[in-house]
């Protein structure tokens, strides 16, 4: 997945730097592998690399039996595959996503030969790495990197080709995540405003396509002739949902990229208070106080 792969920026800066901050710190020093894994400053020079190479090899694995009757079973023909192909196979704006595409009508379309899909991967993954580094070396808090990554795919979904109704769902569940770490109210605001959106426009899709029934997959299919849905949404109705939809998820992420500047750059965290013994009618006056 598309979204997967572009986290990978977030997990080298993490792991690079920390590695290197070790190196440093062990340059000069003669000490035994047993007192470098005891010594959790030391410690990362061996585990970054180790904790990469190692998930590198596992993924391979796993991936082993369901490629090779396929593809083979060469290494470097599963990091194409797996961690580059995605990226460059995209045929269509988005279909049904929540992208800022859809605002200018392009659900559903094919990008054209001339469309410069390289130069676009390049220039996200020159960006997301940018983000990265910027919030993580600012403040170097390992609980901001749960919500970078939730923004991660959040900025994906919304202004990336060839993303889904669900592109963004596992941002959502890292908001959620995130939440729990930092306690910024403001966090959830952001979940809402993007399920809401998520929620109508996969319900809209689904209408539309004529999966609200018990019939077989066959009969909500383009090779029935008597089937009469459409999987991408247009028409005036579908198209109006759509665009709504998407303006909604587009004004979200600039929200929540306010949200991450304050909580990266200038630790503004509007809190949520804590009260064990609060019920529902306490916890939303305390969730819609304008106190910090």
């Amino acid at each position: 997945h598309k979204d997967a792969i572009y986290l990978f920026p977030l997990f080298a800066v993490f792991l690079i730097y920390n590695a290197v901050k070790a190196g440093l710190l062990l340059r000069g020093k003669k000490v035994s592998f047993q007192e470098l894994l005891k010594d959790p400053q030391l410690r990362p020079v061996f585990t970054c690399l180790f904790s990469r190479v190692g998930a590198l090899l596992l993924s391979y694995l796993f991936c082993l039996p369901l490629m090779i009757g396929s593809f083979g079973a060469g290494f470097f023909t599963f990091l194409y595959r797996i961690y580059l192909k995605p990226l460059g196979g995209v045929a269509f704006f988005g279909r049904n996503s929540l992208s800022i595409f859809n605002i200018f009508m392009r659900n559903g379309r094919e990008l054209n030969a001339r469309f410069p899909t390289v130069v676009f991967v390049i220039l996200f993954a020159v960006i997301i790495t940018g983000i990265v580094l910027l919030v993580y070396l600012s403040k170097k808090n390992r609980a901001n990197l749960v919500y970078l990554a939730a923004y991660t795919i959040f900025t994906l979904g919304t202004y990336f080709i060839g993303f889904t109704e669900f592109g963004v769902l596992t941002a959502v569940v890292l908001f959620l995540m995130s939440f729990l770490l930092i306690r910024d109210k403001r966090i959830l605001s952001v979940m809402v405003l993007l399920s809401l959106p998520l929620i109508v426009n996969a319900a809209t899709v689904m209408a539309s396509a004529g999966f609200y029934n018990t019939l077989a997959e066959y009969y909500v299919s383009s090779q029935n002739p008597a089937y009469t849905g459409t999987l991408i949404l247009e028409g005036a109705l579908g198209t109006t949902i759509s665009i709504i939809c998407s303006g909604i998820a587009v004004l979200a992420h600039l929200y929540a990229t306010v949200i991450l500047l304050d909580i990266s750059m200038s630790d503004k965290r509007k809190l949520l208070p804590y009260a064990e013994r609060a019920g529902l009618p306490d916890a939303m006056k305390l969730f819609f106080a304008r106190k910090k």
